[in-house]
């Protein structure tokens, strides 16, 4: 191995360790809140610790696990990405708009027209990571 390829390797490990923290920081803080909530004080420790090393295998558990990570990612992508930057943001500028009775025939034809946009890339992101996963399968 070459002293290039060594030191993008310890890149990529460097970016791993920074980024997966980042990454698992608002989750964690949620269940933190729900934790100190509903958990007696004493315990408390104790459940954000397992909580965090149940997440972390959990995680290293399905990228294990699944053969084709690239695919899943790929599906997951498809369907939540298009769903939280195509999806929601027509609804809830209805759901706003409505709430301010501010509802015109403009602003409807524009967000109609989001969301049926929305709606194919939806589908048609999610149709065709389901056919790159079956055609791993068969």
């Amino acid at each position: 191995m070459t002293p290039f390829y060594q030191t993008i390797k310890l890149m990529f490990v460097a970016c791993i360790m920074i980024s997966y923290p980042l990454q698992f920081y608002v989750p964690m803080e949620r269940v933190e809140k729900w934790i100190t909530r509903k958990i007696p004080v004493h315990k408390q420790t104790l459940y954000i610790y397992a909580t965090r090393y149940a997440g972390v295998l959990l995680t290293c558990a399905v990228a294990e696990l699944i053969p084709h990570l690239a695919l899943f990612i790929s599906l997951i992508g498809a369907f939540s990405g298009a769903s939280m930057a195509l999806l929601f943001p027509p609804c809830i500028e209805l759901l706003t708009s409505y709430a301010k009775s501010e509802l015109t025939p403009t602003l409807w034809a524009k967000n109609i027209g989001l969301l049926v946009f929305a709606l194919i890339g939806f589908t048609t992101g999610t149709y065709s990571a389901l056919v790159e996963i079956a055609k791993t399968f068969a």
